[in-house]
């Protein structure tokens, strides 16, 4: 897309990619943004850190939150894949109603990981109880799901930079393994990822 930068340092899509946006979020969200790839991994962290926790445990995207295993998994998830993404030079935008700078400090930082919690069960509480992140239908439908592409990326990445991402590959695997039918969507897999 063509950006304008403006004399007061603002920049600002063309009224063409401008128009495009308008018509696109007929459909769905939509964002005019000269920071396509921090956008996408912005939106990545979301995905890494939720959808396969959902499709190797079975359970919806309310009762991920609302278990204390499952939510500490998905933080601890999403906090590795924002320092991935930073440490790829990177710009992260705010996603899904999350502070990444807090998320990315929530490993070590209780405070962080106080905010982090109160904002996942905010989101948790505004969620239907039967919302199933599309990973988890996949598996429930015996399909092929994107784990290769979100938290198996997220793992290639990250060991590439020399972030520890141990628990983006584990979860990877494990989702390999159900995909295989070696393995059931289990509550009691959460246990092979963070241990």
């Amino acid at each position: 897309m063509w950006w304008v930068q403006h004399s007061t340092g603002c920049v600002e899509g063309t009224p063409r990619a401008q128009r495009i946006g308008e018509l696109l979020a007929h459909g769905d969200s939509c964002k005019v943004t000269q920071n396509l790839w921090g956008e996408r991994w912005s939106k990545l962290t979301i995905n890494a850190m939720r959808n396969g926790v959902c499709a190797l445990t079975g359970m919806t995207g309310r009762e991920r939150d609302s278990n204390e295993v499952s939510r500490l998994l998905s933080i601890r998830l999403g906090s590795s894949s924002v320092r991935v993404g930073r440490a790829a030079g990177l710009a992260l935008e705010p996603v899904g109603g999350l502070d990444l700078e807090q998320l990315a400090q929530a490993e070590d930082d209780p405070q962080a990981l106080e905010a982090i919690t109160e904002m996942i069960m905010a989101v948790a509480r505004s969620r239907s109880d039967a919302q199933r992140p599309s990973m988890g239908q996949d598996i429930r439908k015996g399909r092929r799901t994107e784990t290769d592409d979100i938290n198996g990326l997220v793992a290639r990445r990250g060991e590439a930079l020399g972030i520890d991402v141990v628990l983006h590959r584990r979860v990877n695997d494990v989702i390999r393994q159900i995909e295989r039918g070696e393995l059931a969507p289990s509550p009691a897999l959460l246990q092979r990822i963070v241990s």
